[in-house]
């Protein structure tokens, strides 16, 4: 009887799926859905797989095309706040620099390099703008915005 306790016990523990995994990538934004269906099926993993069963091919490829997502879709966070009385607390509302945006696309593209994956999308993104002696200016050019 001890025995189906314990068995009814973990059953009921959620499993940590890719899904999770995927989201604690930026604990601070909401993936959609939508966005996510489209990642995992971009990387060929099923949904609510749980994270032990996915390869390390699998959580590379769906981490790489997460940050494929963001940088090619710069996005905000969306504001959560909570006020009681004289207390306030938020989280999110956060906001990608061009920086950041370009981190994502290196990243993307290391990972998938990893696996001999090349992404026409992200090849033909090419940093346009740095910071160049005095104020920000196309690299390509060196006129100031």
């Amino acid at each position: 009887m001890e025995e189906n306790k314990e068995i009814e016990a973990i059953e009921d523990v959620k499993a940590y799926t890719i899904e999770d995994y995927v989201q604690s990538q930026v604990p601070n934004s909401k993936i959609s859905d939508k966005v996510m269906r489209g990642i995992l099926a971009d990387s060929n993993v099923e949904e609510r797989t749980p994270l032990a069963e996915v390869d390390e091919r699998g959580k590379d490829l769906t981490v790489a095309y997460l940050y494929k997502r963001i940088a090619m879709n710069p996005i905000s966070s969306q504001k959560v706040t909570d006020r009681d009385a004289d207390w306030e607390h938020s989280e999110g509302n956060e906001i990608w620099s061009r920086q950041q945006l370009q981190q994502f696309l290196v990243l993307a593209r290391k990972l998938l390099s990893k696996w001999g994956i090349s992404d026409e999308a992200l090849e033909s993104i090419a940093p346009k703008w740095g910071f160049v002696g005095r104020g920000h200016r196309n690299v390509r050019t060196f006129k100031r915005r």
